[in-house]
């Protein structure tokens, strides 16, 4: 259940978030999807009331805010200034845009007093990291080169998708929205772990104390650091009221980094062992108590009930036995996803190509075609959504005829424009042809079967490892996989209980345009077979094209050498 604390953190549910900024491998800012269209409304807004007004002429103070104008983009923006006396005179001021994240350094002459009606626009964006880890830093051998490195690294693997993530919030934590992201099929959590960007902090929040009098948690800092200076602040989660700076001035992130210092024990508690003066000894009865997972699992199961309840009472909407519609539900989005990125891919190639033709008297455009490619691509983007791919055509199987299997098709050859194409038709043929009823309950039972296999590999894993087997694997995406469980589940039931609405119906009250778009479950055979074969040979291609990109990499990674 949302908002509801369970030992120490109030679990926020899941949020499908737009990125405005990536700070590092582990630390985004974002909005909800619905509220993504802010950022070029307040952009509107601070164009129209700072352009006209003087700059300023005094120094402004440590989190005031105002409004700057960014020369490199030519455009206005609300920003909160974090430090002063920056840059090599000493005269220039370190500003947070606080409706996307990021900061730089600006002159007097670029900023302005702020509008009040600009000021008292509330604040959307808000700061998310990534749970249970912390981004590597100096006491890790990481310069600010290695912090750049991951932070395009999660760029580049996000794109333009939409970030699907379990988000809560950690009860006196001031630092940012925990949460567990996934992009497609890629757990974000565990790629940064495993691009070695991170390490692995369960249930601590790196480089911070709790103060004694119970209040927020409040960075570490080294002693050589007065009040006021580096490691004076850290950022606060939400930026309403305009606090997205930290509470001296600095961004967590930045301050983190440069003076981060927080050592801990074996046992998960900072330096000495020692618990906050005045804080009651663990009681250890509070093991007993329910943990996120623990609520999550009862409320899988009263959701069940009460899906299983509402399914069966209308048989004709909901197709029972087609088994078509099993398989073709998330393929448009895959294909839509998945040939982005495979698009790319194959333009950098042929470019290499081309410029490979030209003989020795090209070189220098082959080596930039080489350089842009490699700079491109992504050994873990392409691995996941091979991964994505392979599962769409694993669930597809039982229902592909021996023949399709056999045909051989050129993928190279085969535009993203042609993918298009399938994935509308996927879409308009499940639109037209199958109830909302049977589409949902389609994407439940295929949510549930995943969430089911994690937990059985969960089982396996850990037997493994009691039994001496270290290497075995455990899943790390359990929370999230359960999160989507229910979301799934949640948005079949209120389907099933709401008005009983075409899809593609605009309103209840034009019976007429009702008729014409009723669905039918027993819809031509033979268009479904199209569609679905039309399916099949999409995402073979694609998974074909993405083997082809790891190819030529290899080819090109030696051809660079020579």
């Amino acid at each position: 259940m949302e908002n509801v604390e369970v030992n120490g953190k109030i679990d926020l549910g899941i949020r499908k978030l737009v990125v405005a900024h990536v700070e590092n491998a582990i630390t985004f800012y974002g909005y909800l999807e619905t509220e993504k269209d802010i950022m070029s409304d307040v952009k509107t807004l601070a164009d129209n009331l700072c352009g006209n007004k003087d700059r300023l002429s005094e120094d402004p103070a440590v989190d005031q805010m105002v409004g700057v104008y960014n020369q490199s983009d030519k455009t206005w923006y609300r920003g909160r200034v974090e430090q002063l006396n920056m840059g090599k005179n000493k005269n220039q001021f370190r500003v947070r845009m606080i409706d996307f994240g990021w900061n730089g350094l600006y002159d007097l002459t670029d900023m302005v007093q702020i509008p009040k009606a600009l000021e008292e626009k509330e604040v959307k964006l808000e700061k998310y990291k990534f749970v249970d880890l912390r981004a590597k830093g100096r006491d890790h051998g990481y310069s600010a080169d290695d912090r750049q490195r991951g932070g395009n690294w999660l760029k580049k693997t996000i794109g333009n998708r939409v970030v699907v993530a379990s988000c809560y919030k950690q009860k006196n934590y001031e630092g940012g929205i925990m949460a567990d992201c996934m992009v497609g099929d890629v757990n974000l959590t565990k790629a940064a772990l495993n691009q070695g960007h991170a390490i692995f902090t369960p249930s601590l929040i790196a480089g911070y104390i709790k103060s004694h009098n119970g209040g927020p948690m409040k960075p570490m800092r080294p002693p050589h650091f007065p009040q006021g200076g580096m490691g004076n602040g850290f950022g606060r989660q939400t930026m309403n009221g305009g606090a997205v700076g930290a509470a001296g001035g600095l961004d967590a992130d930045y301050s983190n980094y440069v003076d981060g210092r927080a050592r801990f024990n074996g046992g998960g508690m900072m330096n000495g062992g020692r618990q906050a003066s005045g804080k009651k000894k663990q009681d250890k009865r509070d093991n007993r108590k329910k943990t996120n997972l623990d609520q999550g699992i009862k409320d899988l199961s009263r959701l069940l009930d009460r899906v299983n309840q509402a399914r069966g009472q209308n048989p004709e909407k909901e197709a029972k036995g087609n088994n078509i519609v099993n398989c073709l539900v998330g393929v448009s989005q895959t294909i839509e996803e998945v040939s982005e990125v495979t698009e790319k891919y194959m333009s950098g190639i042929e470019a290499v190509d081309e410029a490979n033709k030209k003989g020795d008297g090209a070189k220098g455009e082959l080596k930039k075609s080489i350089e842009e490619y490699l700079d491109l691509y992504s050994d873990q983007v392409v691995d996941d959504e091979t991964n994505r791919v392979a599962n769409q055509l694993t669930a597809m199987q039982p229902s592909i005829p021996a023949g399709w299997k056999s045909l051989s098709v050129k993928a190279e050859t085969i535009t993203r424009a042609n993918m298009m194409e399938v994935a509308e038709s996927v879409k308009s043929w499940i639109e037209s042809s199958v109830s909302k009823e049977a589409e949902l309950t389609a994407i439940s039972k295929k949510e549930m079967e995943t969430f089911c296999r994690s937990l059985d590999q969960l089982s396996k894993s850990l037997s493994a490892r009691e039994g001496g087997q270290i290497d075995a694997e455990l899943p790390t995406s359990v929370d999230a996989e359960l999160a989507s469980v229910r979301q799934a589940l949640q948005a079949e039931l209120s389907c099933r209980n709401g008005p009983k609405i075409t899809a593609n119906s605009p309103n209840a009250n034009n019976n007429n345009s009702n008729k014409k778009q009723k669905k039918n479950p027993n819809a031509n055979a033979d268009d479904a077979a199209k569609v679905l074969r039309s399916a099949w040979r999409a995402l073979t291609a694609l998974k074909s094209q993405l083997e082809f990109a790891k190819k030529k990499t290899a080819e090109f990674e030696t051809l660079r050498t020579k």
